[in-house]
């Protein structure tokens, strides 16, 4: 199998060396070509003839160069490198990088819908979430102190609860295909994958290729069950969102901040609205067999 290896060296706490990667990889057979990610030709080798794009990284990085792809291209793995590695559980990759590897050769290839937006900073992508008060609030200024890898978690957790103590709710005004309403949220996520932030299951039933974006709203009136589910939220128990499925929202909000995946925006001073909906994508998934895990 011939892969081209787009390669986030900074990636993780534990920084797996692209010599490792490369060694993982040519063990099972694999001709390996390599570029790492902040190479200026990056948007132009994602059409390169291979079998595999290989993205080593974690939910940034792959964010990054699925946002790149425009036409047919090979099928795109993750070998997750990040911290929460969000993107890469959702689609079932979370074996070992030796496991992940040796799966390729027996993998399956699935679609992967593409969430798309429309609003104050022009039309942008999406394939985690976009959303408004908590998430944004909380980990817009984590995200900008560039605390350690092994730190992020940690620290979006406890930022989220501390955000979730005081925080005042937004008035947002919601359309989700024919349904319209209004409602005072502490957050709403558009989520196209069942884990967000600093791996938080907020959205479980979400699914990336199933054709829906998932609405996780949370009330005022469920402030103190998120606190007490933040505590402990890899119990098993689920976090106390409200669950809706939509093909097409639209947000109209002002007193709150939000965010596309890791792009976080300050709260307008104006009303602003916000459209989201889902295309078909020409990316394809590669998804190890499971011998892999």
């Amino acid at each position: 199998m011939k892969v081209l290896l787009l390669h986030n060296p900074t990636a993780g706490s534990d920084q797996t060396s692209t010599d490792d990667l490369i060694g993982l990889l040519d063990r099972e057979g694999c001709v390996v070509d390599y570029l790492p990610t902040d190479h200026p030709d990056l948007p132009h080798r994602l059409t390169d003839p291979v079998e595999a794009l290989v993205i080593a990284g974690g939910d940034g990085t792959v964010a990054k160069v699925l946002a790149l792809i425009e036409g047919d291209t090979a099928p795109v793995t993750i070998l997750p490198l990040g911290t929460a590695n969000n993107l890469a559980g959702s689609l079932g990759m979370r074996a070992s990088l030796p496991d992940l590897v040796a799966g390729l050769k027996h993998g399956q290839v699935v679609p992967l819908d593409v969430g798309m937006t429309d609003g104050p900073w022009g039309r942008q992508r999406f394939f985690e979430s976009a959303g408004f008060g908590a998430i944004a609030q909380a980990l817009g200024p984590v995200n900008r102190s560039k605390v350690p890898s092994e730190q992020k978690i940690p620290k979006g957790r406890h930022a989220m609860r501390k955000v979730f103590q005081d925080m005042r709710p937004a008035r947002l005004r919601i359309r989700l295909d024919e349904r319209h309403f209004e409602d005072d949220l502490l957050l709403l996520e558009l989520a196209k994958i069942n884990s967000l932030g600093p791996r938080l299951c907020l959205a479980p039933t979400a699914n990336p290729g199933d054709g829906f974006i998932h609405v996780a709203l949370l009330p005022l009136d469920r402030r103190q069950a998120m606190l007490d589910w933040l505590d402990d939220p890899e119990d098993g128990a689920p976090a106390p969102m409200v669950l809706h499925k939509a093909r097409h929202a639209e947000v109209t909000w002002q007193d709150t901040p939000s965010h596309i995946d890791d792009f976080f925006h300050e709260t307008p001073q104006a009303p602003c609205t916000m459209r989201a909906w889902l295309e078909p994508s020409k990316v394809k998934v590669l998804v190890p067999g499971r011998q892999a895990g």
